[in-house]
């Protein structure tokens, strides 16, 4: 990122009174405000790469899952990592909703396909794989229980959740609930007691 956008940033961000500047640098005071403004911004939903279905389900699925996680810590360079729905039924459960959603680039499209007997479907897919808009996807990901399953950001899920549809916007909602806000409310006590 250019220095021009760093600042063009950083002051779109002080006009809105969303941050103020500090002897120590660029303090966010109001964290919902831009999560809310960053979630209503046009283009937000994920790029679909390629659906597909497989017959895997429970807990071949599941083992399936470690399988695939294992082969994508080990394979240079493969980018896979759960998405909107496979994230928050497992750190925030309230959609049931089926089939899982992943994050991949090319490499881990292959290895998603291939462990998880991925074949073409135009009509029920149960695999739905998005594009990464960059690589920073992965710098903030998110350990999932059973390891080594990777997910998506919980702000990044949340985005995620927020473009998909009316039952996807409900999961967002309770997702943001009981683990955004928590947590957006906590940073804002500790700057608060700081001063």
């Amino acid at each position: 990122m250019s220095a021009g956008q760093i600042s063009k940033i950083r002051e779109a961000l002080l006009d809105r009174e969303w941050a103020s500047a500090t002897q120590e640098g660029l303090r966010i005071s109001q964290p919902a405000a831009i999560l809310e403004a960053w979630k209503d911004s046009p283009g937000r939903s994920p790029k679909l790469a390629v659906s597909g279905y497989s017959l895997l389900s429970g807990k071949s699925l599941d083992a399936h899952l470690q399988i695939l996680f294992s082969k994508a810590l080990k394979t240079p360079y493969a980018t896979v990592l759960l998405a909107a729905h496979s994230v928050a039924r497992r750190v925030a459960p309230y959609a049931r909703v089926t089939g899982e959603f992943f994050y991949a680039d090319k490499k881990g499209v292959e290895l998603i396909k291939e462990t998880l007997q991925m074949e073409p479907s135009e009509h029920g897919a149960n695999i739905a794989i998005y594009e990464p808009e960059d690589d920073l996807i992965s710098l903030d990901s998110i350990s999932l229980l059973p390891e080594p399953l990777r997910g998506t950001s919980l702000i990044q899920t949340y985005l995620d959740l927020s473009g998909m549809g009316d039952r996807a916007k409900e999961a967002a909602s309770f997702l943001y609930d009981e683990k955004i806000a928590p947590k957006l409310l906590s940073e804002v006590r500790r700057e608060y007691d700081q001063r």
